[in-house]
């Protein structure tokens, strides 16, 4: 049976997905315009994205956001502490921005730069993520996690 804690959960992750998914799309596009041609080393990787590609990305990436608003929603609870808020985020972020460069064989350290900006981008769409997340709690158009104990 469907429960509203349940509902609730479900339109945290779809919004947080919905947010995750936009703001990944547009890092992707300020990859291909800027990053690519001002770093040569990611040249060749960040423009070789075809379009099934980015679809499959833009698609993990909705999916990200709607396991961080989900959890997100869980962690705060009704509590008004940054320090957890904050935590989720970087936690979030930091793991999907190691993870890239795991993935994407980036283990070369000698530019770091590039390496920075990957994670930076990702910890940014997990923090505008939280920020519509708030938003929706603060207008009430989501409830926190109630604590039954």
């Amino acid at each position: 049976m469907i429960t509203i804690e349940r509902i609730e959960s479900l339109k945290a992750g779809v919004l947080a997905g919905f947010t995750f998914m936009i703001a990944d799309l547009i890092i992707r596009l300020f990859h291909q315009k800027v990053l690519a041609i001002n770093f040569n080393n990611f040249s060749d990787l960040l423009t070789k994205f075809d379009d099934q590609f980015l679809w499959k990305m833009i698609i993990i990436a909705g999916f990200t956001g709607f396991l961080f608003g989900v959890t997100y929603r869980y962690i705060i609870r009704t509590d008004q502490n940054s320090h957890l808020k904050d935590g989720a985020v970087f936690a979030f972020g930091l793991t999907r921005g190691l993870v890239l460069l795991e993935s994407l064989n980036l283990v070369n350290f000698s530019d770091l730069i590039p390496y920075l900006i990957l994670i930076t981008e990702s910890i940014f769409c997990f923090y505008l993520a939280r920020l519509f997340l708030d938003l929706g709690i603060f207008y009430k158009l989501l409830n926190p996690f109630q604590n039954n104990s």
